[in-house]
């Protein structure tokens, strides 16, 4: 019962804090004079939605530039814009009459007379530069375009790009465009579409040629590149490959240059002029929490350390109660062109209320990209260190194999707006001073974010996040090593409660941590202006003492709110968060400062 009035408080105070956002902004305007626009129609008006959206778009640029008293400039847009809309929908015998009204109210009342629909009637594809005979074409029904349709331009547009994409795939073409022509005949009410096609000379790639390298390997840019000699040429492999060079990180500037005309067996010379960023850099981060204190972390990365853009990475990091140095060495094109190898080594230090251990470890791993955006490999890694937990101190040597599959497809790492992330991690451990079966346990966790742009209000993202995990052993909980326990509570974790503090006590108020882990996270992020948002959150989570977690268990629940500031590298973030299971080991609030979002 308390869970479900903890629950309830908790979107009740979502609620109250969403519209206090929604009070402050009202708050702002409320001295400005404000634009009323109606809409009336005598017959069913057709996309009555994108007219309501257009006539509140325009009262908030009127209100937003104070020119709400200029009735007659927002009248004659008004009719304009409704208008070109009705007109996009295939309604170009519709009519739009206004009224403005005289008792200072700033009122402006549209009369809409939509009248009938017109109607496609004759649509062609005309091939230009070229013979029809010569290019592979599709149907019209594979563009989705047909005579008798409503005449509504989003179908024009979208048999276009789709053209586009038919001919390109099924034809080998050094250049490629279309556009697209409207007649529309009053008299009958129809609209005729032609849709032009410029079709330049049949290619194939003779070679790709490379200029102003310095000291990346040229076979190694190829790799890149992956266009093989003889390759069907297309606009968008070319397109392909200066995405893959961006993604490389060794270049500052990369222009494809492509040949006006083919020789004279249809073959043209690809040429990549590439001018590469410097490979040495120096990275550097902040951050602040009322839990862990200050923190620093300084890195220096060489992004073409043997001239085939391997990476050698360092990083430390360090605040009161976490010191970490790591190094990685990355090797790409790792026996398959789509694989990558990591070899690194790691010294750590922690000291916490929960326990306090001195690790050293090496470990190495495979990664493989099966796509843009699935990735898949296996890991292993070996750990010595001295652990110090309730006064006892223990010897760990560890030894885990990680396989692990990925999905991403976030439009930005730092600041996610759309998109989603899972990664699913199995980790069997083996405690090499004494490998039997009870020493042996399974750790395996998943872990979800998503992320969209909500459309009723502008610039607010709603991203959500989730993690579960679960430890499969025939020990004891404190017989597993306390580094590899889960642990709930922090900032990147329910904000809110103290490092590793959101689940169950010992009889000296230190958390056990847990054979198993529940968080998710609620966050909803709006951008301001002058490069500055906000950001309201609700955490909940818990750990528990069995292999699975128990969902009829109270969480620890928090809520927070934060601002952002906007810059080239990614949002710096100021969180503030305080726990609604408060118990006297609880501070009444946590405080976050760091680089990029929390999730």
């Amino acid at each position: 019962m308390m869970a479900k009035y903890r629950l309830l408080s908790l979107i009740l105070l979502g609620i109250f804090s969403i519209n206090c956002l929604a009070l402050s902004a009202l708050a702002k305007a409320k001295n400005k004079s404000s634009l009323k626009i109606i809409t009336k129609s005598d017959a069913a008006l057709p996309y009555s939605k994108e007219i309501d959206k257009l006539t509140k778009q325009m009262q908030q640029i009127a209100r937003v530039y104070q020119t709400a008293s200029k009735t007659d400039y927002w009248a004659a847009e008004g009719k304009k814009s409704i208008l070109k809309l009705l007109h996009s929908k295939g309604y170009y015998g519709a009519s739009v009459e206004y009224e403005i009204s005289d008792d200072k109210t700033n009122q402006i009342i549209f009369y809409l007379y939509p009248a009938e629909p017109y109607k496609f009637s004759k649509i062609e594809i005309l091939v230009t530069g070229r013979s029809k005979d010569e290019i592979i074409l599709p149907a019209l029904s594979d563009i989705g375009i047909k005579p008798g349709q409503n005449a509504v331009a989003e179908k024009v547009l979208k048999a276009e790009e789709l053209l586009f994409d038919f001919v390109e795939e099924h034809n080998c073409l050094l250049s490629l465009s279309t556009s697209h022509q409207a007649i529309v005949d009053h008299g009958q009410n129809t609209v005729d579409i032609t849709i032009p096609i410029n079709a330049g000379e049949t290619a194939y790639v003779k070679s790709i040629n490379l200029e102003e390298l310095e000291s990346v390997d040229p076979e190694y840019v190829k790799k890149i590149i992956a266009i093989k000699n003889g390759t069907c040429f297309k606009q968008k492999i070319i397109n392909q490959a200066k995405t893959k060079l961006q993604k490389s990180g060794l270049f500052a500037s990369i222009t494809p240059v492509i040949p006006k005309h083919t020789d004279k067996d249809g073959g043209a010379d690809i040429i990549f002029k590439l001018k590469e960023r410097k490979h040495r850099s120096l990275t550097a981060g902040l951050a602040i929490s009322t839990d862990l204190g200050f923190g620093v972390t300084l890195g220096w990365d060489h992004r073409n350390f043997n001239s085939h853009g391997e990476k050698l990475s360092s990083k430390i990091f360090a605040n009161q109660k976490e010191q970490q140095l790591e190094t990685t060495y990355s090797i790409p094109f790792f026996g398959q062109d789509n694989q990558t190898l990591n070899i690194g080594a790691e010294l750590k230090n922690v000291k916490t209320k929960v326990f306090d251990s001195h690790q050293g470890a090496i470990f190495t791993n495979i990664e493989r990209y099966l796509s843009e955006i699935y990735t898949i490999g296996i890991g292993t890694k070996y750990s010595l260190g001295r652990i110090t937990e309730n006064r006892q101190k223990k010897e760990a040597s560890l030894l885990s194999f990680s396989p692990f599959a990925a999905r991403d497809t976030r439009d930005n790492i730092l600041d996610p707006h759309e998109g989603s992330f899972i990664k699913a991690e199995v980790s069997p451990f083996i405690d090499l001073k004494s490998p039997d079966t009870t020493s042996t346990f399974f750790k395996n966790t998943i872990t979800a974010s998503s992320y969209f742009t909500a459309e009723a209000i502008k610039d607010l993202v709603v991203a959500t996040r989730a993690k579960l995990g679960s430890m499969i052993t025939k020990s004891k909980l404190q017989a597993i090593p306390a580094t590899e326990r889960f642990y709930a509570g922090g900032f990147n974790s329910i904000r809110g409660y103290g490092y590793q503090l959101a689940g169950k006590l010992n009889k000296d108020k230190k958390a056990t941590g847990g054979n198993s882990l529940l968080e998710a996270n609620l966050e909803l992020r709006k951008r301001l202006k002058n490069d500055f948002g906000v950001a309201i959150f609700f955490d909940a989570g818990s750990t528990y003492n069995t292999s699975r977690p128990k969902f009829n268990e109270s969480l620890f629940y928090s809520v927070g709110i934060g601002i952002r500031y906007y810059t080239n590298f990614g949002p710096l973030r100021a969180d503030i968060a305080m726990p609604i299971n408060k118990r006297k080991i609880d501070k009444g609030f946590q405080f976050y400062f760091g680089i990029g979002q929390t999730f």
